[in-house]
């Protein structure tokens, strides 16, 4: 782990840890030349298989270079990649602000139907951006962590791309680091080698509108699946959140990526966005 002060590339001087998860640490850093501040995600050793490692070493890169490529409002912008003593970093934009889990954690009753519509239309708007790239980009792990509402311009942010993936329809899919995603948002296919597309991000997005408007994680796709668990109605705990937005968020959670909306602009269609 990086200690506070230690500088990086000369230039990245770090200040102090803001996530630690199984694949890496993501620090708070200052630019020093520009006096600006970032995130710094550094990418730990994870195996003691050095074959293994180069390959998470690469879909390091890999994630890099994706996410250099892309330039939306709803992206933390990346800005820098480099290794450094053996190991490998990522330069992003710094997002002032909470996750959609903290926001919701801390809100003192549940967040109005119109508010969560609002951040819906946001992420549909990313997502469609992400799926219309040559070749496409699935996230495979949307989920309120992974979100940030940002305290400068009020907007979201996605901010973890770490099992993300090109679609290549010559080459098939190419994960940029394999995983299954988070349990409670994680659709069926994504168990196992079944296919994923942009489907998968829907059924994520729908497992978020969920938590957002009820403060509970959705029941996971397996138990649904296996044990027929059923998701409990959102009127439970929120009693602004109409019909048609319950049927919506069920469209984009059913099990099978065939009952899902094939598309983002099928799956704005479920909701009343108009007005927002």
């Amino acid at each position: 782990m990086l200690s506070a002060g230690r500088t990086l590339q000369r230039r990245y001087q770090i200040e102090s840890l803001l996530a630690s998860g199984g694949m890496g640490n993501v620090y708070l850093a200052v630019h020093t030349r520009l006096r600006k501040k970032v995130a710094v995600k550094e990418l730990l050793r994870v195996t003691d298989t050095l074959e293994k490692q180069r390959q998470f070493e690469e879909q390091f890169n890999q994630e890099a270079q994706l996410l250099a490529g892309l330039d939306h409002r709803n992206l933390a912008t990346v800005t820098d990649y480099f290794e450094e003593a053996g190991h490998h970093y990522l330069v992003m934009e710094f997002v002032e602000g909470r996750t959609l889990s903290q926001v919701v954690g801390l809100a003192p009753r549940p967040i109005s139907e119109r508010r969560v519509l609002i951040w819906a239309n946001e992420l549909l708007e990313v997502l469609e951006y992400l799926h219309t790239r040559t070749p496409p980009v699935i996230v495979r792990d949307l989920k309120p962590d992974n979100i940030m509402l940002s305290s400068t311009d009020r907007h979201l942010r996605l901010i973890d791309f770490g099992i993300a993936k090109r679609l290549d329809p010559n080459k098939g899919t190419q994960p940029i680091v394999k995983g299954m995603g988070t349990e409670a948002y994680a659709p069926l296919e994504q168990y196992g080698g079944a296919t994923t597309d942009g489907r998968s991000d829907l059924y994520s997005l729908g497992g978020t509108l969920y938590f957002l408007l009820s403060g509970r994680e959705p029941v996971p796709a397996w138990k649904r699946g296996s044990k027929g668990a059923s998701l409990p109605p959102l009127s439970q705990w929120n009693q602004s959140v109409t019909e048609q937005t319950w049927r919506g968020i069920l469209k984009l959670m059913e099990l099978h990526p065939n009952n899902r909306p094939a598309n983002v602009s099928q799956a704005r269609n479920l909701f009343n966005l108009r007005d927002l």
